[in-house]
């Protein structure tokens, strides 16, 4: 090698324009790439999204690793109050970032603007926000803000807020990287409709599940308690109920059913057997097996024969001879009970020891005019009784059988308790995993 060689020379030919050219081109396809990517992956993130709080988590994940944004939020419109409030997976400093946590609608903030004109905002630099909200840069330098974005969220029925990003660095935000963000404020857009569809829905389906359940009456000298738990799904909705009703000839009754379906259809046709069941029930001092033939005779005669299990019980006052040597018998409470295929109730007496109540019967909407029985159980003083759906009793990975097993020891146990804290001990520490079904729980005590 010649000392004198240009090391240009020794190192080889110099880069051309066509080089550069092509390296931008590799740049820009890459870029490009990295960017399709992102919204095939907000596509299919967001279709899962079924709160706000899932809508922030997936966009948040979805752009670590490629806008990398250090703030990721959606201030959310309330018309109700003409706010925008932030949901965001991290929470803003405080001090004068509240002000940013929080903005009025018809203010003058970045967010309200870009909802107000319908239109995105971007502030590649610090200099270029505070060219546009001169009063409010001191805001952003307090919270270490170097750039920002606010795209508005339109949708078929006006506004739903804006989706922001925010950067601790300036950032170049050139036409590709706007229209990505435009794009990806589409997708969001969609899932929010989407979350408050699906809101709308499990508010009026809790609503109306809420308003079939009855208010228990008082039933002195006996104790009462009710519980009913929707289960962990979209529509919060089932067929379900538990039911208690003081009769005219001194009687109290006692039901517990659960519809088959899991939806408003499923929560309509429990409220209509719930209804019927009760005039039955009130109607000239009927057996509880009268009860349930009519009410399944009646099912199948409207035309819509809805399958269901129910257990229908009454407590009554009964002479019982306590000695012989005695002249005046003393009151007893005798339970007389028909079952409909539900899980059996189940009995604890005072010293704990507790047995189930079978048989368990026909369900009903199988067979209108199948016969069905009364059985009779005596109830002496302090004995409490569990009346259940099979949603309690569903354990994973265990059989029904095993699950009604467990939920007898644990009322074995814990069966001295007040009512209402025996069913929330039932629903915490008997069950403390996410339930798939309803559970509805009526429990009845002899003082």
């Amino acid at each position: 090698m010649h000392p004198s060689l240009p090391r240009a020379e020794v190192a080889g030919p110099p880069r051309t324009e066509a080089h550069r050219m092509a390296d931008e081109a590799h740049r820009v396809a890459d870029e490009a790439l990295r960017h399709s990517r992102l919204l095939l992956g907000a596509s299919e993130a967001l279709q899962g999204a079924m709160t706000v709080d899932d809508v922030v988590r997936a966009v948040a994940d979805l752009v670590s690793g490629d806008l990398a944004p250090a703030h990721v939020g959606i201030m959310l419109l309330d018309r109700a109050t003409g706010r925008l409030d932030l949901v965001t997976t991290d929470p803003l400093p405080p001090g004068p970032a509240e002000r940013w946590a929080q903005v009025p609608a018809a203010g003058d903030r970045s967010a309200a603007r870009a909802v107000r004109e319908r239109r995105p905002l971007f502030f590649g630099s610090r200099d270029e926000f505070g060219a546009a909200f001169p009063d409010q840069v001191g805001d952003l330098d307090a919270i270490g803000w170097q750039a920002l974005v606010c795209a508005p969220l339109i949708g078929n029925e006006g506004p739903l807020g804006t989706l922001r990003f925010a950067w601790t660095a300036p950032q170049r935000l050139d036409v590709d990287e706007r229209a990505v963000i435009l794009s990806l404020a589409g997708y969001v857009t969609l899932a929010l409709e989407r979350a408050n569809h699906l809101h709308d829905r499990i508010t009026v389906a809790e609503t109306l599940q809420r308003a079939m359940l009855p208010v228990l009456p008082e039933a002195a000298p006996f104790e009462l308690a009710a519980h009913y738990q929707p289960a962990h799904r979209a529509d919060q909705v089932g067929g379900d109920w538990y039911d208690a009703v003081c009769l005219p000839d001194g009687r109290l009754a006692l039901v517990i059913g659960d519809v088959t379906g899991h939806d408003i259809r499923a929560a309509a046709n429990m409220g209509q057997l719930r209804n019927m069941l009760r005039a039955y029930l009130l109607d000239r001092g009927i057996s509880p097996a009268d009860a349930l033939r009519r009410l399944d005779a009646a099912n199948d005669a409207l035309g819509d024969r809805t399958m269901a299990t129910a257990f229908v019980a009454t407590v009554e006052t009964a002479t019982v001879e306590t000695d012989a040597a005695e002249t005046d018998p003393e009151p007893g409470r005798v339970l007389r009970w028909s079952p409909a295929g539900h899980p059996p109730p189940i009995l604890r007496a005072a010293d704990g020891s507790t047995r189930l109540l079978h048989p368990t019967g026909l369900m009903l909407g199988v067979r209108p005019n199948a016969p069905r029985l009364t059985y009779t159980e005596p109830l002496p003083a302090g004995t409490t009784m569990l009346l259940y759906t099979d949603g309690l009793v569903e354990i994973p990975g265990t059989s029904l059988d095993d699950g009604i097993a467990h939920l007898r020891r644990f009322l074995g146990e814990h069966g001295h308790l007040p009512l209402e804290r025996l069913l929330e001990a039932l629903l915490t520490d008997h069950r403390g995993f996410a339930h798939h079904d309803d559970v509805a729980m009526l429990a009845f005590r002899v003082p």
